[in-house]
């Protein structure tokens, strides 16, 4: 063997003449690589004016006398490129970017991204991190990027796992490290949003239930941007089922929407709401009416609008397939006046037309009418823990009927009702 294994430098070999020869290749190659420092990683063709001891990384597809060496580590020494070709676990320092490389056999990378540190207990960047937080970044942005080089999906998630429903797993907005805004689950697995004025007292926006993604609004809503309140007047929405169009606005008669479906599409954030009923309507669908509105009525009218006349809703279970076949549940509600409606539970069932969650203001109601085809009672309002005020006239209900869960049946439907009582 003429050379070392690992380095490749040459031996002396008895009865050698001008053994110094030999002694100063190995010395050369020696001041190449032991400390091992670049000033470059991507030049494809020698530099100019290289200066006696300069090494570079040669780039892929390099050119002129670096041609065919490419990832090798090119020394000027003597006014001559010298070539080592790296071995697996070499590191290299590369001064213009002041960048630790490795070789992994194939090529060279970072070494804070080229192999794996796993677990590293503590991971700083600009900053220390500490037991409360293991990684900590001081930087003017952050970016967590897939790319097309990695192999995946192409997507890319930011995930936040705890370990209990109880626990928090959260997003925490902060100023001079006191917190002002939070979003997430926080103490349970609903969705919440929070904001604070000093980082202690805090108040929820805005609640998203988990199960059904009802938003509810702790602290009301004020004026939404917009969308300007209007107490004075109503914003009508025609539905039509006979010649409603679900391409339509719903903001007159000849604009008729034609189906609930519709309907809870372009309801309006925080302003009263006329809905007339301008036919006969059969409906399939549960409505969920999940924000504050000031007003909320249904009428039946004339196919033109001129005036009242009674309008029957038939409610099905076509689409529900749950334990309840009810038109409307609504949460953080106001008022709610029904006038001119027959409501026909059309299903055997023993619930309700309507479903109240919590914050209803007052329910009354005005030549309305509840019958049940088939088997089972007839049920005006159920009660998810409201509180339900409620004032009746010419209300009808048939027989088994109840005016609330939890209120004898065959009680006068027309008397002022609380619930719960």
């Amino acid at each position: 063997m003429s050379n070392t294994p690992n380095l490749k430098m040459p031996w002396l070999l008895a009865a050698q003449a001008q053994k110094h020869v030999t002694h100063n290749d190995a010395l050369r190659a020696l001041d190449a690589v032991v400390q091992l420092s670049a000033l470059d990683r991507d030049l494809t063709a020698p530099p100019g004016s290289p200066q006696d001891g300069d090494r570079y990384i040669v780039a892929a597809s390099a050119t002129g006398s670096w041609a065919g060496k490419d990832g090798q580590i090119a020394a000027f020494q003597d006014n001559a490129w010298m070539f080592h070709a790296p071995l697996e676990g070499w590191l290299c320092w590369v001064a213009d970017e002041d960048l630790l490389l490795v070789f992994d056999g194939t090529g060279w990378s970072p070494v804070s991204g080229g192999g794996s540190v796993n677990p590293a207990p503590l991971v700083g960047v600009n900053t220390t991190a500490d037991n409360s937080n293991r990684l900590s970044v001081k930087s003017d942005a952050v970016l967590f990027s897939h790319d097309d080089i990695t192999p995946g999906s192409g997507d890319i998630r930011h995930k936040l796992n705890k370990d209990m429903d109880t626990g928090t797993a959260s997003v925490l907005f902060q100023t001079g490290f006191s917190g002002r805004a939070e979003m997430g689950l926080t103490g349970d697995d609903d969705f919440h949003f929070k904001v604070s004025a000093d980082g202690t007292t805090w108040n929820e926006a805005l609640t998203l239930d988990r199960t059904t993604a009802r938003p509810v609004f702790p602290q009301g809503l004020g004026t939404v941007h917009g969308v300007p309140e209007n107490l004075t007047s109503y914003d009508k929405i025609y539905l039509d089922a006979v010649n409603g169009d679900d391409a339509n606005d719903g903001k007159s008669v000849a604009g008729a929407i034609k189906t609930p479906a519709r309907l809870e599409a372009i309801l309006p954030i925080g302003r009263k709401v006329d809905i007339r009923l301008l036919s006969d309507i059969t409906w399939d669908y549960r409505l969920n009416i999940g924000y504050t509105l000031p007003l909320l009525q249904i009428r039946g009218r004339l196919a033109d609008d001129s005036g009242a006349t009674l309008r029957k809703i038939t409610v099905v279970d076509a689409v529900n397939s749950g334990s309840r076949p009810g038109c409307f549940e609504m949460a953080s509600f106001a008022n709610l006046y029904i006038s001119d409606i027959h409501v026909e539970l059309a299903t055997g069932k023993n619930y309700a037309f309507l479903m109240f969650y919590n914050a209803i203001g007052f329910l009354r109601t005005y030549k309305t009418t509840l019958t049940r085809t088939g088997t089972g009672t007839c049920c005006l309002f159920a009660n998810g823990g409201a509180f339900v005020p409620s004032s009746h006239s010419n209300l009808t209900l048939s027989a088994p009927g109840y005016m609330a869960q939890g209120v004898a049946a065959g009680a006068d439907p027309n008397a002022d009702w609380r619930y719960p009582s």
